[in-house]
């Protein structure tokens, strides 16, 4: 009302009906014509422009991201059905999904048989790419939703050197990051998709990442990674927000990456204890050369190297140490650890089995260094650059 005495007092009838209809169209208060609110199309959702390097660095992951397929041995036609998506975590085979991805309808039975589709490139058909790898469950967490599985080799003792997603560091994610949800959801055929976002929200209590990246059936167990390309969580279920008419919107949810991080860890612990020899309660007197049956252990690898500083001089009395990711710094959680000569080399003090941990060093002067590696035969030695401490 106030709006229209303003324009009476002002304005001639023609400019008044234009200034009117202006005045409807921006949304001033006190413009009648109501029913021009509807008729006035909503703003369109701005296209978020990503640089070259972002681009490529997703492209990039896509091949660590497979199709999951799955079957049960009394199944009729004993195909193979696709139920979800997974990411390889670890080059040898460490696979991450959720549970609900490999598990019967609403039961906690898993299936009979799991594979890994992986198709030749993203516009490839998963479903009947040629490389399907067998999985084999290593470690269930269903309070969250999550299973780990390792790829079953077709010679045991073959090593593997598969695409992997390296982990993100999930207590850093912060409100409006960026967030790429890729996998294989079941309306978008399978073929790999990618859905961009931003992080929207998130439950620490619950363990939860809440995005506006769209998810739907299928995604599930895929990835969620930031514009570094790092595994930052894993989409796990969305939340719609609806009524019998109308749907509003809906959230995504994402398992945080610290909680794969914990899984890989205690099953490396598992790994670690496997490959160490038991103690027999007698020893005999001859090894026994015809137990060609017996398990043999893990293969181990001594990890050396060198530290510099960042100008390149060797640095002596430096503490490197070997802990399993996502655990804290202590003592208890210390694997291995050696300290560097005067040449800057090192040798820590235990071999480890192959696999993933953080690397920790350490000397007064310099900033504390720390890195997650993949320890292998190609991995070593370790090449360390410590910078100065800032003196500002």
């Amino acid at each position: 009302m106030l709006i229209e005495v303003f324009l009476s007092r002002t304005f001639s009838s023609q400019s008044k009906l234009a200034a009117v209809l202006m005045a409807i169209l921006m949304g001033l208060p006190g413009a009648s014509g109501h029913a021009a609110y509807a008729q006035v199309p909503p703003p369109a959702t701005p296209k978020i422009s990503y640089s070259t390097e972002v681009r490529e660095q997703i492209k990039k992951v896509i091949p660590g991201i497979g199709l999951v397929l799955v079957r049960n041995a009394n199944d009729p036609d004993q195909k193979l059905r696709p139920r979800g998506s997974a990411v390889i975590v670890r080059k040898d085979g460490l696979v991450i999904t959720n549970f609900h991805v490999i598990a019967r309808d609403r039961s906690t039975r898993t299936f009979d048989e799991i594979f890994l589709s992986l198709p030749s490139d993203p516009s490839a058909d998963a479903a009947t790419a040629q490389r399907q790898l067998k999985l084999k469950i290593v470690l269930l967490n269903q309070e969250r939703d999550l299973a780990l599985l390792r790829v079953v080799p077709d010679k045991p003792g073959t090593p593997m050197d598969l695409p992997y997603i390296v982990l993100g560091d999930s207590y850093k994610v912060e409100l409006l990051d960026d967030v790429f949800i890729i996998g294989f959801p079941e309306k978008g055929g399978t073929t790999v998709t990618v859905n961009p976002g931003v992080v929207e929200g998130k439950d620490a209590l619950d363990d939860w990442i809440k995005t506006n990246g769209r998810l739907l059936h299928g995604n599930s167990g895929g990835a969620a990674v930031n514009s570094e390309g790092k595994l930052i969580g894993v989409p796990t279920r969305v939340v719609v927000d609806s009524d019998s008419e109308k749907t509003y919107g809906s959230v995504g949810y994402l398992r945080p990456a610290h909680l794969v991080a914990a899984m890989i860890s205690k099953h490396q612990e598992a790994e670690m204890n496997a490959a160490v020899p038991k103690p027999t309660p007698t020893t005999a007197a001859t090894p026994n050369l015809t137990a060609t049956n017996e398990p043999r252990a893990m293969e181990a690898f001594v990890v050396r190297g060198t530290v510099k500083s960042a100008a390149g001089q060797p640095l002596a009395g430096v503490r490197v140490g070997l802990l399993l990711v996502g655990k804290e710094v202590a003592a208890s959680n210390l694997i291995t650890w050696g300290g560097s000569n005067a040449e800057g080399q090192f040798t820590l003090e235990k071999p480890v089995p192959p696999g993933r941990y953080n690397l920790r060093a350490r000397v007064i002067g310099y900033e504390a260094y720390s890195l997650d590696v993949d320890i292998s035969s190609a991995s070593v030695p370790i090449a360390i650059e410590l910078k100065p401490v800032s003196k500002e």
